[in-house]
């Protein structure tokens, strides 16, 4: 995962000072599937994402999604964000 990278190598840039978190922010389930569904807009176009998994399984998952969106009830996920700040000395 970047974010977990986003801290070394914001510190690797000469000249500056760096502040790193990681933050782990509870969500619901219904709101990561609308999160990660804006994501199939792009796959279903991209050739790669079509030649390693083909329409029909992207379908599929967007159907799953859109299912997940739809409920209530299930268990909360959580997401870890990472904030990085870059100053320069």
């Amino acid at each position: 995962m970047i974010g977990k990278r986003l801290g070394s190598l914001a510190a690797a840039v000469p000249g500056s000072r760096t502040t790193s978190v990681l933050q782990e922010i509870p969500v619901a389930a219904s709101l990561m599937a609308r999160l990660h569904s804006m994501n199939l807009a792009t796959w279903k176009t991209d050739p790669f994402m079509l030649e390693a998994h083909g329409l029909r399984i992207l379908d599929d998952l967007e159907a799953e999604l859109k299912s997940i969106a739809a409920s209530s009830g299930l268990p909360e996920g959580r997401c870890v964000m990472a904030q990085v700040c870059i100053e320069r000395t």
